[in-house]
């Protein structure tokens, strides 16, 4: 008797359970998200600051009495800020990105040698460093390490004992850096360069020719297009 009054009792809640899941839509189960990986692929532009040091190698002066090598001129090698702005494109294949990139900074570094025996006084300033170069980097996913290399163009201006000139010295640049894109269109990165270039006969009395060494460490921000 009280086995059927419960079974009479419960049945037709469970059936009405039964019907109420039945009439339920049906929703997928949704797969766990992935963060996109980063296409380095495109066109981008940016800007940087960073830090550069400089030296100098005039290596031979000429006078009317013939010509001579000035070993004792010896600059005070001087160091300052550099900043400006790049443009480059990347084209990414697997893992590889392959690009090229073009710089110009400007910069406040100035050196001098004053020989109060002698009776000379040399100054030089680097007005600003350019730079062509093409970079070869491997990607992990949002982090990109890079070695790149190229032309160098450094426009400077140069003092002796009153006679002054301005030219650009013609050269070479090579280095390396690492690139994080942090956000989708935004990436940061670090990077260091080693500038050489050489200017021929500048128009002082006596000429001189002058080999130009940088070494630069910069940081910056990229926009990708």
């Amino acid at each position: 008797m009280l086995r059927t009054l419960l079974l009479t009792s419960v049945a037709p809640v469970l059936m009405a359970g039964a019907a109420l899941a039945a009439d339920m839509p049906a929703y997928p189960v949704e797969a766990a998200q992935v963060a996109p990986v980063s296409d380095w692929t495109g066109f981008y532009a940016g800007v940087h600051i960073g830090y550069g040091f400089s030296d100098y190698d005039f290596s031979s002066l000429e006078t009317g009495d013939g010509d001579f090598d000035y070993d004792g001129l010896s600059l005070e090698d001087e160091d300052g800020i550099i900043g400006g702005g790049q443009v480059g494109y990347n084209m990414q294949f697997g893992s590889f990105v392959l690009g090229v990139e073009g710089d110009i900074a400007a910069t406040g570094i100035e050196a001098n040698d004053l020989d109060v025996e002698d009776g000379f006084d040399m100054d030089t300033r680097i007005n600003f460093i350019a730079t062509a170069r093409g970079r070869l980097g491997f990607t992990f996913d949002n982090l990109l390490v890079y070695g790149t290399g190229g032309a160098s163009f450094v426009s400077f201006d140069a003092n002796y004992s009153g006679d002054a000139d301005e030219d650009i010295a013609f050269g070479w640049a090579a280095g390396g850096g690492v690139e994080w894109r942090f956000m989708e269109n935004v990436s940061a990165k670090v990077e260091y360069l080693r500038i050489e270039a050489d200017a021929e006969d500048l128009a002082l009395v006596p000429d001189t020719d002058v080999d130009i060494k940088l070494d630069t460490i910069k940081v910056g921000l990229n926009y990708h297009f």
